[in-house]
């Protein structure tokens, strides 16, 4: 998504105005404004290697690196899934009965889900969010 610098505190940390619809891949979608995508006006981005050289007024490209988009995903489904399967097994291998299998998958989801609420809670902006110069735009 393309943005522009619109401020810059003394730590280096920026704000970036995103412009919505500005990106060719919205351009090209046939969902318009339907898809879902959050309507962030404004993303104040903590100071990293990339922001450091950005100056006021300067146009970016605003991304989620594919490593990072897989991470997450995994993350967010994968773990939980692993952790239910995990607790239906020590469950039955604690007692051998459907009921401890059922309780303990239910109580190994539940600690997959409170390990996705500690990664949102813990996990930091300028580590998912890449900021690149932007290409074929005047700044």
């Amino acid at each position: 998504m393309k943005g522009q610098v619109i401020s810059k505190d003394s730590k280096g940390n920026i704000t970036v105005a995103l412009m919505q619809g500005a990106d060719e891949n919205c351009k090209s979608c046939g969902m318009g404004d339907s898809c879902g995508l959050p309507k962030v006006e404004k993303l104040e981005i903590p100071t990293n290697n990339n922001t450091q050289s950005l100056k006021i007024n300067q146009f970016v490209d605003v991304e989620i690196s594919s490593k990072m988009f897989l991470w997450l995903s995994g993350a967010v489904y994968i773990v939980p899934l692993l952790t239910m399967l995990f607790g239906a097994i020590v469950g039955y291998k604690i007692i051998p009965t459907e009921t401890t299998a059922i309780i303990g998958s239910v109580a190994g989801f539940s600690a997959g889900v409170v390990f996705n609420i500690f990664l949102n809670k813990h996990l930091t902006l300028s580590r998912i969010v890449e900021i690149k110069t932007a290409k074929g735009v005047q700044s």
